[in-house]
């Protein structure tokens, strides 16, 4: 059987009230998990790691090869370009939390002939614009953080890549020259 209009019209009204309010959510702020460390580790040293661990071997060939392995390489290439994109995003996501102004201006010059006399009109238009969004609830700024966090993932996902590449790169290279070394040795027998 159908409500009667008078009980249907709150009932609309408190479901709509309580989607209103369950939109009003904040997020939560941001805490550390809380881990049990140790009082003091047992391998300890204060030098931090080199980026390029591989000048260490002081190879002219592998250093070489590296240099263009690491700037010809298209996987890296693209690792940092989406580093380079996800930095662009996260500029975007930072630009909502300032204001929008834009300024527009324009100017006409016109010729009037009206039969017996000539004249000239000149018009200028000048104008700005504001605008700014009201951040209540925060969500500016959680998707400003959550673009921040995206860069800082693509740039250790690129740090990893070039490890990862160079890693590799030498293990292959130094297996390479020991391959060479023994059959030079067995040649010689």
């Amino acid at each position: 059987m159908l409500q009667q209009p008078r009980t249907l019209l709150p009932t609309l009204g408190t479901a709509a009230l309580c989607l209103l309010l369950a939109a009003c959510a904040l997020t939560p702020p941001e805490t550390a998990p809380d881990l049990p460390l140790p009082e003091q580790f047992t391998a300890q040293g204060d030098a931090e790691l080199d980026n390029d661990w591989w000048l260490d071997f002081n190879d002219p060939q592998l250093q070489a090869l590296m240099r263009l392995t690491l700037t010809q390489n298209y996987s890296l290439q693209a690792t940092r370009e989406r580093l380079n994109q996800a930095e662009a995003q996260a500029r975007k996501a930072g630009a909502s939390l300032f204001p929008d102004m834009s300024a527009s201006g324009s100017g006409k010059r016109t010729r009037v002939d009206n039969g017996t006399t000539l004249g000239n009109s000149t018009d200028y238009t000048l104008g700005l614009e504001a605008a700014y969004e009201l951040d209540f609830w925060g969500r500016n700024q959680a998707n400003r953080e959550s673009a921040r966090y995206d860069w800082l993932a693509s740039r250790e996902s690129l740090d990893a890549a070039t490890m990862t590449l160079a890693a590799t790169l030498t293990n292959t290279w130094y297996a390479l020259q020991e391959q060479a070394n023994q059959l030079t040795l067995l040649s010689k027998q």
